[in-house]
Parts: C-alpha cells; sequence; structure tokens
C-alpha cells in the first residue's frame, strides 16, 4: 500500500496527468490531506481560496486517474453535480475495488514504496509460515517448515487449537 508522503508526492509530481490509473490509497490518503489543510486554514480565511485553487487541478487529476482505476471515464465527475444521490454513486465509485489486471485506461498503478503492482505479492512473503492444524511435527517452537510435500500439507503453527467462540 502506498504510503501517505508518497501519495502526496505523487499527487504534486501528477498534478496534470489525466491519463492513467491511481490505487484507493492514493486517491484517499490525497483526499485526506486537502481535507486537512483546508480545515486547517478555515473557509472564511482568504487563504484558504488560494489553497483551493492551488489544489483544484491536482484534484481532478488524480480523481480522474482514480476513476480510471475503476474503469470509469472522468466523466463520472459530473456526478458529483447531482444533490445526494450522485455523491452516493461517485463515493461508492471512488471507494470500489480497482480493476486488478490491465483496462482500457492501462495497467495496474504500481505501489511507490514497494515497486509491485497491485494484486501481487510483495517478495519475501512467500517463504512464511502459515498456520497448519492439520498435525505433523511443530518442533521446539511450535512451528514448522516442513513445505508443501509434508505429510502436514504445508508449513505453520501446530499448537494447540483456538478456543471455541463464545455464545
Amino acid at each position: 500500500m502506498i504510503r501517505f508522503t508518497d501519495a502526496i508526492r505523487r499527487g504534486f509530481e501528477q498534478f496534470a496527468v489525466f491519463t492513467g490509473r491511481a490505487t484507493r490509497a492514493e486517491y484517499w490518503w490525497w483526499a485526506l490531506m486537502v481535507a486537512l489543510l483546508e480545515l486547517a486554514i478555515g473557509a472564511s480565511d482568504p487563504l484558504w481560496t488560494l489553497a483551493t485553487l492551488v489544489l483544484l487541478i491536482p484534484t481532478l487529476a488524480v480523481t480522474t486517474r482514480r476513476l480510471h482505476d475503476v474503469g470509469r471515464s472522468a466523466w463520472a465527475m459530473l456526478w458529483f453535480f447531482v444533490p445526494l444521490v450522485g455523491w452516493i454513486i461517485l463515493l461508492v465509485l471512488l471507494a470500489g475495488a480497482g480493476d486488478p489486471s490491465a483496462n482500457r485506461y492501462g495497467a495496474p498503478p504500481t505501489d511507490v514504496s514497494s515497486g509491485t503492482s497491485r494484486g501481487t505479492r510483495m517478495p519475501g512473503l512467500r517463504g512464511l509460515p502459515r498456520p497448519d492444524w492439520s498435525g505433523g511435527d511443530p518442533g521446539p517452537t511450535g512451528w514448522h517448515d516442513d513445505g508443501p510435500t509434508s505429510p502436514s500439507g504445508g508449513s505453520g503453527w501446530d499448537g494447540p487449537p483456538p478456543p471455541p467462540p463464545r455464545p
């Protein structure tokens, strides 16, 4: 997942890029920054007007890229002008999961912090042990890593079963 600072940096670096795609995290980190900045300034301050004008184009650009990620055109932003119903539709579109594969707007966005594309595993996670309640030799620590060919079917924790759920 993209970090806050990476999302803000990407938003300013691509302030007028209306092509491509933006991840859900990138969009919502940007939206949080804009909201906090405008709340901190205050609506009555003339600085608020300046901040709104400065952030208008980058906000439209990241929103366009976010809509591209869910397979929609930037024209979907016009839902904003339909009170209540349009706002809900736009919120659902912006909060939805992006297409995991390439769509007509391009390949899935990559995560700036890890360099991986969404939907791919991060390097190093494949070898981590997973819970395995089917048996096998847990070894001295309770974890075993005897691979997928073992009688237990894989690696993981082989300790006591979890407690039953509370009524």
